[in-house]
């Protein structure tokens, strides 16, 4: 089974620290499963430098794709900028 989500942030949910943009997203595991495969596709406007990213993924255009598995709850953080 596979479930899907697509949405926009609201410009409220990234913290400006200078130039660099800080975004967080917490995503709470389900008490009494298993290891949930967990792909997350961050689409970024053009011209976005990133800066760091926990956790690692990759870059695919403008797209930073993280693959992992659900094996707790995740704190993914991400810090960029744009040119």
């Amino acid at each position: 089974m596979m479930t899907s989500f697509h949405f926009r942030l609201p410009n409220n949910s990234l913290a400006w620290d200078g130039d660099h943009i800080k975004y967080h997203l917490r995503v709470e595991k389900q008490p009494g499963t298993i290891a949930v495969p967990f792909t997350i596709r961050i689409h970024f406007p053009n011209g976005v430098i990133i800066k760091s990213a926990f956790p690692r993924g990759t870059m695919a255009g403008n797209s930073l794709i993280i693959n992992t598995e659900l094996r707790e709850d995740l704190n993914i953080n991400i810090e960029f900028l744009l040119q």
